[in-house]
């Protein structure tokens, strides 16, 4: 056993490896020569690009604090630089104003931008005037924007916040969310929501596995269904790279959950990494890809141990309903800070809040989608659905982030991620002390 146990170890370790090797060879091909030196020095340039992901809406507040503008992922597939027109195959962050509106993934475009300095997968690209479209999107781009389109119009007759969370919470559509509720998401620690992340994949595919399982399906019958609606979520949300890598964390929080062993979950993680990293290597440097693997791998190896310590004090419901927030938070704090150095002193009783509101919301958005286009009854009929418990999450948002203290000032840069590992560390130790204490009790 212990010999097999070793080989296992050595193939793992050498195939991981090679998987990471291949995938730096690949980023550092992709950003060689004046693509990558375009990266590396910034300055202007016309870009022919490829958009990755619907354009979202970003406030004022952000990043670029112009006005309203909007904010993609894109592909630099070629530019012309002090007269030389270079191909390149470089993964960059594109933001303009309205005119990106409503450029559906898989569209090529050309423009005149400036590239402002970040190296490999950091890279930001502003548009400088409005792009021209060289290459539409194929019949499956067209489709999905044609299905949000329609979920938007679905969602509209419900009140002004519910209409813009439901597409938010079903694809990460937050073209419709009013800019003082996305405040609001923000203040209370709930922004997570409005994102395509692994929970959608967790939460669609866990209720078609319990639906099924009402029927006593055989295991494998159950496991192909989950793979076809695997298949058919991608083909709605759309093949980007954010979506990709949630189905990917969502497959092993599944993995992990279903087995009830860390192990499993730990080698679907690392396996899921690797495979993500070599299909896009650009997503290592990504903050979002970081992220979703710490409150992936959190869940995995803390949720349990927590929620049986936490049992000891609280109902066992209510336990497993803390101790996955708490789990996913503890390993994402230190780096969140880095991107907005603040103390969202009410997050953990906000998602445990909000957190029996966002299945019905999910799953309902998720089949008006998929049916509206094809038989609108039914969407309206799904989208009623999903209004009424994302009216009370917003209000619920709005009553977190009014609360004293909601949002506190945090130290930047290593000084503020040292103090937030800090406070990983000593929360989870309270919270396995009191359990110790109870239990000795």
């Amino acid at each position: 056993m212990g010999r097999r146990f070793a080989i296992v170890a050595v193939v793992t370790a050498v195939a991981g490896g090679a998987g990471f090797l291949a995938g730096a060879a690949r980023l550092t091909t992709d950003t060689a020569g004046p693509a990558g030196r375009l990266l590396a020095e910034g300055g202007p340039a016309t870009a022919k690009l490829e958009i990755l992901s619907e354009p979202r809406r970003q406030s004022a507040a952000g990043r670029f604090s112009t006005g309203p503008r909007y904010i993609t992922d894109a592909r630099l597939v070629a530019a012309i630089r002090d007269g030389q027109r270079f191909a390149a195959s470089a993964r960059v962050i594109l933001a303009g104003g309205e005119s990106l509106r409503g450029l559906a993934p898989g569209t090529r475009i050309e423009l005149p931008v400036h590239v402002a300095a970040g190296g490999p997968g950091t890279a930001f690209v502003t548009a400088r005037s409005s792009p021209r479209t060289v290459e539409p999107p194929g019949q499956g781009g067209v489709w999905r924007a044609s299905a949000r389109e329609t979920l938007r119009a679905h969602a509209a007759w419900l009140p002004a916040d519910a209409a813009g969370l439901v597409p938010a919470l079903a694809v990460g559509d937050r073209s419709s969310l009013d800019p003082r509720l996305e405040e609001s998401l923000r203040v209370a620690g709930l922004t997570h929501l409005t994102a395509v992340s692994g929970a959608n994949f967790a939460i669609v595919v866990g209720t078609v596995v319990l639906a099924l399982r009402s029927f006593r399906l055989p295991r494998m019958a159950v496991h192909a269904v989950c793979v076809v609606v695997l298949v058919c979520f991608l083909g709605i949300v759309g093949p980007e790279p954010s979506v990709l890598r949630a189905g990917a964390m969502g497959l092993v929080s599944l993995v992990a959950l279903a087995s009830g062993r860390a192990g499993a979950g730990s080698a679907a993680l690392a396996t899921a990494v690797i495979a993500v990293v070599l299909a896009d290597p650009a997503l290592a440097l990504s903050y979002g890809f970081v992220l979703s693997v710490l409150a992936t791998l959190g869940i995995t190896l803390l949720a349990r141990p927590l929620a049986a310590r936490l049992s000891a004090r609280l109902p066992t419901w209510l336990a497993a309903a803390v101790a996955v927030p708490l789990a996913a938070q503890l390993l994402c704090g230190p780096v969140v800070v880095l991107l907005e150095p603040s103390f969202q002193t009410w997050s953990l009783a906000a998602n445990l809040v909000v957190a029996p509101l966002v299945p019905p919301i999910t799953v309902a958005a998720t089949l008006a989608l998929a049916v509206g286009p094809l038989c609108p009854p039914l969407g309206w009929a799904a989208t009623a659905m999903a209004g009424i418990p994302a009216e009370v999450l917003a209000t619920a948002a709005q009553g977190f982030a009014a609360l004293p203290g909601a949002r506190l000032p945090w130290a930047e840069g290593p000084a503020g991620v040292i103090a937030m590992a800090l406070v990983s560390v000593a929360s989870a130790a309270l919270v396995w002390g009191l359990g110790h204490r109870h239990r000795a009790a």
